[in-house]
């Protein structure tokens, strides 16, 4: 294809140092670069607030977005989030438009200019996420440029821009590479049009346009402000200053780790709408200063759904971690993954051709944050930086997409905010935070339930804590959201969910002894009578989705199963529920505190069936105290029995080495069992359908 640059992924790392930026670097004292530092920071934030007021779907209100200033070059000197997973990736587009339009007479880069992308192949992360970005130019010099991304409705074959069924890149919405918007400060009625054409919701994508727009003019307005107040060398020295500093305090982070190798394998459970194993690899290796990540050994692209990722993926899922765990202390800047190289082989997953379609690639792409977060906490378990050691946080039963035309008669489609929603992972110290915030957007928000239903034919059931919904241990994972929705106030709204973990728990093990995370199956309730249960009362109406299941008080035909699904129309009535998981567990859970039992149960956290047979805590269910005797009598029933039944490493790998899925649920895996390379002749299991 004319103008396809396939090479300028290659480009994550910072770009060389000029000389007038080096003359900059090295005079400016530390008192100024400490200001200049925190004065961008603070830029970046202003530019963020402005985008939030300004937004107006659901996506941008719950902060699932992402603010910067990059240096001239497209290097990401700092950014306030949202969500991390856009911090570097937003790199890309200004860096191919540096490369491609910049000395183009027919495009061309000036004052005013304002540019968009949804191209995977050039940066967004998938094609919902859309970015809008622009230089910013003084005394008509380029200085940097400001960027804005978030999540919006794509034109997909779905509400949500990532249908899990789609085949190639095709399905997938609008998929435009960086283009000039605007000229002059405004945006171009025929550019603007054309979007709207292209999407379901275009009041809310062009809303949320103009919003990115306005962040980033703010920015524009306070970079020229201080350079006009200084000069534009130091702005250009004190960004690139930003890079390379955070880059030398990163390197001196991962000198106090121990020198090794550090694995951790995950699993994703389908691919599209069909139950099957993947395999998700991070190996880091780890020598001095330095880092490689190596994501060998995971299984290889999936040609017939979104499930794949190019490879800006794995480095924002390294932004993702690093910048909010073990360089959480530290500005955010593309240097502080300077000093991790990348290796990802050519056609695995996380890699994938041009066309193979990728609005799917975030689930892969968050299977490896945890994988890559999971060996992070491994390495620096023996380090001064311990108190970072945690167990990972939970993922969602799904991306809920919901469109149509809403209460007001206005056409619509959202991401519903619930997969903000996620417990974090047991600590080293403590337990981890309920209801914590999406792990790849620390700074997102679930929103109130009485704007959500303001803005979307839904009326809430009930949205509390999850039921055992968290990872037991020592320290317990953070509990995740438990949310039951009907279609309220008009006659139907289509559906779509993509999802993980329905069937193996993300974020797989926990650490030290804890237990995974929940699974989170797909609840619906078709053609229910809960209309004439509210009329009468409401007093049968279910708590959660436990009772939900259990005592089916509400009347309908009932649909449990793996979360994804493709669109589907609901009608006015019908029930459906969103489940967000809760983090991983660390630690033994025989040495969790019997009084931390106890408080789980009376918060509803757990059940007493938890508390007797995965804690081994006695508790009296009348008075709701502990028995500390008959508690250390089981306890150390309970450490006999595994003495009794323990196997030898030796004994448990002969036995392990045996274990194998079924074959129907390997179509995806690559050869059994290391998955990569891919045997080219392995073929694939006849039939599209699964049992669920």
């Amino acid at each position: 294809m004319a103008g396809r640059d396939l090479d300028i992924l290659d480009k994550f790392k910072p770009e060389e140092v000029d000389e007038m930026e080096r003359k900059v670097m090295d005079e400016m004292s530390i008192f100024d670069f400490e200001i200049f530092n925190h004065r961008m920071q603070m830029i970046a934030l202003e530019g963020k607030e402005v985008f939030l007021r300004l937004g107006a779907t659901i996506a941008v209100l719950a902060a699932d977005l992402n603010v910067a200033i990059y240096t001239r070059d497209g290097d990401m000197a700092v950014c306030a989030p949202g969500v991390w997973l856009h911090a570097v990736t937003g790199q890309i587009p200004a860096k191919y438009t540096l490369k491609h339009w910049m000395n183009d007479p027919t495009v061309g880069v000036r004052d005013g200019d304002i540019f968009y992308n949804t191209e995977p192949l050039y940066g967004a992360t998938h094609t919902p996420d859309q970015i809008v970005f622009l230089p910013i130019f003084v005394d008509e010099e380029l200085v940097a440029w400001a960027g804005a991304v978030a999540h919006q409705e794509s034109g997909a074959t779905d509400p949500l821009g990532m249908p899990p069924d789609a085949k190639n890149r095709y399905y997938e919405g609008m998929k435009i590479p960086p283009i000039k918007i605007g000229e002059n400060f405004n945006l171009k009625a025929d550019m603007t049009t054309m979007i709207e054409n292209m999407v379901r919701d275009p009041r809310g994508v062009i809303l949320d346009t103009k919003a990115k727009v306005a962040g980033c003019m703010r920015i524009r307005q306070r970079i020229r402000e201080l350079a006009e107040e200084k000069d534009i060398a130091y702005v250009r020295g004190g960004l690139r200053k930003m890079i390379e500093e955070a880059a030398f305090a990163a390197r001196r982070k991962i000198a106090l780790y121990n020198d090794g190798v550090y694995q951790d394998i995950q699993f994703l459970d389908r691919v599209g709408l069909r139950n099957s194993l993947v395999r998700i690899v991070a190996t880091l290796t780890k020598a001095g200063d330095q880092l490689t990540l190596d994501v060998t050994g995971s299984s290889p692209e999936a040609l017939e759904a979104s499930t794949n990722c190019f490879c800006q993926m794995p480095y924002g899922a390294l932004a993702g971690y690093v910048l909010s765990y073990a360089f959480h202390d530290l500005p955010p800047s593309v240097g502080l993954i300077e000093a991790v190289d990348l290796i990802v082989p050519d056609g695995c997953l996380f890699n994938a051709g041009p066309d193979t379609p990728v609005s799917g690639g975030l689930a892969p792409a968050f299977i490896l944050q945890i994988a890559i977060h999971n060996a992070f906490s491994k390495m620096i378990f023996d380090s001064t930086e311990m108190d970072v050691s945690c167990a990972a946080w939970g993922l969602l039963a799904g991306v809920h997409g919901v469109g149509g035309i809403n209460q007001m008669g206005v056409q619509f489609a959202n991401a519903l905010p619930e997969i903000n929603a996620p417990g974090s992972g047991g600590r080293s110290t403590g337990d981890g935070e309920d209801v914590a915030g999406a792990f790849f957007a620390n700074c997102s928000d679930t929103e109130d339930v009485e704007a959500i239903e303001l803005w979307n034919p839904l009326l809430y059931l009930y949205r509390r804590y999850l039921v055992d919904g968290h990872g037991f241990g020592k320290y317990r994972g953070g509990n995740g959201i438990d949310a039951c929705y009907v279609v309220h106030n008009v006659p139907f709204m289509v559906e779509a969910v993509f999802s993980l973990a329905s069937k193996i728990p993300c974020p797989g093990q926990g650490l030290f002894g804890g237990y995974a995370g929940n699974v989170l199956p797909g609840v619906r309730i078709r053609n229910s009578n809960i209309y004439e249960m509210l009329e009468g009362g409401g007093k049968s109406i279910p708590r959660n989705t436990r009772e939900l299941l259990l005592n089916r008080t509400i009347e309908g035909k009932y649909s449990v199963s793996i979360s994804s699904r493709t669109s589907s129309t609901l009608r006015s009535g019908d029930v459906f529920v969103y489940m967000a998981g809760g983090g991983a567990g660390y630690g033994d859970a025989l040495e969790r505190e019997p009084e931390k039992v106890l408080e789980d149960l009376r918060r509803g956290f757990i059940t007493e069936r938890t508390a007797r047979e995965v804690y081994k805590v006695a508790i009296d269910l009348e008075s709701m105290t502990v028995d500390e005797e008959e508690t250390e009598t089981q306890r150390g029933q309970e450490r006999e029995k595994r003495l009794d039944e323990s196997m030898s490493y030796e004994e448990f790998s002969a036995w392990w080495n045996q274990q194998k899925p079924r074959e129907d649920l390997l179509r995806h895996y690559g050869p059994w069992p290391d998955a990569w390379p891919p045997d080219l002749d392995m073929g694939l299991p006849e039939g599209d359908e699964d049992d669920i």
